[in-house]
Parts: C-alpha cells; structure tokens; sequence
C-alpha cells in the first residue's frame, strides 16, 4: 500500500475523528478535587463520642462508687495499728481510679472542643499529653498487669467485644489525641 492511498487515508481520518471525539468528550469530565469525605471531621468527632460515651455511662459510675467504697474502707483501716499497711493498696487503688476518670474527662474535652484549641496554650497541651498518657497506662495496667485477669477477660467472646467497647476504643481516641498532640505545630502564618 502507498503512503496516500484512498484506505490510509480513510484510515487517517477514521483515527483522527476517533481522537477529536475522545478529546471532546474527556473535555467534559475534567476531574474535580473532590476531597475524600468532605465532612470528615464531622464524622470523626461523631464516632470519637461513640466511642467515648459506653466507658462514660458503665465504667465511670462504678469507678465513682468504687472510689466511695474505698474511701470508706480508708476511714476504717486508717486509726488500726497496721492501718497504714492496709491503706497503701486502697490509696493506689483510688489514684487509679482518678487517673481514669481524669483521663476520659481529658479525651471528652478534646472531643467536644478540637485539639487546636488545646494546641494553642502550651500548659493545657502539657497537661491533656499528661492526663493522655497516665490514663493509657492505667488502662494498660488494669488490662495486662495480671495474668488471671487477662485470661479472665480473654475467657469468651462476649468478654473480648465487652472490653473493646468499654477500653479498647477509648484508649483509640486517647492515641490518636496524643499523636495529634505530640506532631509538631505548623509555624503561623501572617
């Protein structure tokens, strides 16, 4: 076949309609920056809270009663001659006790008021990283501290999904809070 016969050049103008076509047509899809999840910290907030509000509604008041019940036994053991024996394990116990409920009180706030407000004041960044960490580690230590308990709270699958809602996912929101916290602040811009 030559260069310029009629078939090339049918076969030229076919490959060249096909082109102008295909252009017109992506011409009117251009891609959009859509972002990924335009209300995503919206959502976020909403499933932090979720995730929040079960250890607030079932492990805070028995921590709260606990703490009572303990102070009360604190006031029974303290005027025994082997009172301050006693009342060592009952005060860890209520400092642990504290350290939860100061630790999810922290979270709660960064999840109603935003982390940058928190960011902004160096000593309330300090303290919500203090109150972050001490409230992981008391979670950490009540689930791995001892081997009866870890298997006891292993024993069932009823047991593993009750103690994913009620620790495992606020102690999430605590890591998450505490990375954002911890990153390093963008400089301000004028």
């Amino acid at each position: 076949m030559h260069l310029f016969s009629p078939q090339i050049r049918d076969l030229d103008l076919l490959v060249t309609k096909i082109l102008a076509v295909s252009n017109r047509i992506s011409n009117r899809f251009k891609p959009v920056n859509y972002p990924v999840m335009p209300d995503y910290p919206k959502l976020m907030k909403w499933l932090e809270c979720a995730a929040l509000v079960p250890v607030t509604f079932i492990l805070v008041p028995f921590m709260l009663y606990g703490m009572l019940g303990l102070a009360i036994a604190l006031t029974g053991v303290w005027h025994k001659p082997w009172g301050m024996a006693a009342a060592l394990p009952i005060l860890l116990m209520i400092t642990e006790m504290l350290a939860g409920c100061a630790s999810l009180a922290c979270a709660w706030f960064l999840a109603l008021r935003g982390v940058e407000r928190v960011r902004r004041i160096q000593r309330s960044r300090f303290l919500a990283i203090g109150l972050l960490v001490v409230g992981l580690t008391d979670a950490l230590h009540f689930l791995l501290s001892d081997p009866k308990v870890t298997t006891e709270l292993l024993s069932s699958t009823s047991s593993i999904l009750m103690w994913a809602v009620l620790l495992v996912l606020p102690m999430l929101v605590g890591g998450r809070y505490l990375v954002l916290l911890l990153a390093p602040t963008p400089p301000a811009q004028p």
